[in-house]
């Protein structure tokens, strides 16, 4: 495994769910059980999609999931849909485990720059930060609709930064897919690993 020295950064983007928060698998039950009494088969499928589709918003997945399930697929259901998950997953998320490490590995680079990328709503995703008392790690935070590859472009782009003194953190392909795009190293948190070449997976942050 390729090692890293942190200290060769100076800017580190992150993703949130799955990579600070361990938050996916409870967004992943909260996506079938918005829909009520369907079958294990039809929350299967659904709890799948959303495990092998990391880093999509809800706004892509949940209009996918209307139609599994047999919905009438219109702007009304659409919005009903979203709408209740967007109800119900604040506090599931606010309460979720810390990904180990993670609150230590922010207070010992503190002096890095924080950027947080992530496909949850701007406006939710910054209440969530101020709920969890996180908020004050990060310099610049993206949520949907931005889209990840454009708003690190951006920001590398605005910022002046050189490419190789930036790090990419997350835990899904549109995370890898992000960090390639802008040519910065990639590092995946969590038990799915990322097979690619440059890409350096760990398990947790305590593993840094």
């Amino acid at each position: 495994m390729k090692k890293i020295n942190i200290k060769d950064y100076n800017t580190i983007f992150i993703d949130f769910d799955g990579t600070i928060k361990q938050s996916d698998e409870i967004k992943g039950k909260l996506f079938y059980e918005i829909f009520g009494g369907i079958s294990l088969k039809l929350k299967k499928k659904i709890y799948n999609h959303h495990i092998n589709n990391l880093g999509i918003s809800r706004n892509i997945k949940i209009p996918t999931y209307i139609k599994y399930c047999q919905i009438v697929s219109n702007d009304v259901n659409k919005k009903f849909y979203t709408k209740k998950y967007t109800r119900l997953i604040f506090e599931k998320v606010c309460k979720s485990r810390w990904v180990p490490g993670v609150i230590k590995f922010f207070k010992i680079n503190k002096e890095k720059k924080f950027v947080l990328v992530t496909a949850s709503p701007q406006n939710e995703i910054k209440k969530i930060l101020k709920k969890i008392k996180i908020i004050n790690f990060f310099q610049k935070v993206y949520g949907y609709p931005n889209k990840k590859k454009i708003a690190v472009k951006n920001y590398i782009y605005y910022n002046k930064l050189n490419h190789k003194k930036c790090l990419y953190i997350g835990n899904s392909i549109s995370d890898y897919s992000a960090a390639k795009y802008n040519k910065i190293l990639y590092i995946n948190i969590g038990l799915k690993k990322i097979n690619k070449r440059n890409v350096i997976n760990l398990k947790n942050f305590t593993y840094f």
